[in-house]
């Protein structure tokens, strides 16, 4: 067998392919790795652009003193930021959805 090079993409064994009770085909799998590079990407984004979401809270909200962030939160279909005032203790999420993805039964 000819050695593959490392930028080869290679497929996962036929036991890692199966996926609840259908077997994926190789379409579903790539775009499922697809998909799952978009939503890495977006979160990288997102954190990279915390003290800009924290400042809009801080406008949008009239808040006299700079948000704290008190953390990430990261549910099926979106990913949230948690801000709170640290003079008057208010909190508030904000949720934004990853893109392309739906509820799949």
């Amino acid at each position: 067998m000819a050695s593959s090079s490392s930028s080869a993409y290679q497929f996962p064994p036929p036991s890692s392919v199966f996926y609840t009770s259908y077997k994926m085909i190789p379409f579903d799998f790539i775009a499922q790795k697809n998909a799952q590079e978009v939503q890495n990407t977006f979160i990288c984004k997102f954190v990279e652009t915390t003290y800009e979401i924290m400042s809009f809270v801080n406008k949008h909200l009239e808040w006299n003193v700079a948000g704290e962030c008190l953390g990430y939160f990261k549910g099926s279909f979106n990913l949230s930021i948690a801000v709170r005032n640290s003079e008057t203790n208010e909190q508030v999420l904000i949720r934004f959805l990853f893109l392309g993805k739906i509820y799949e039964q």
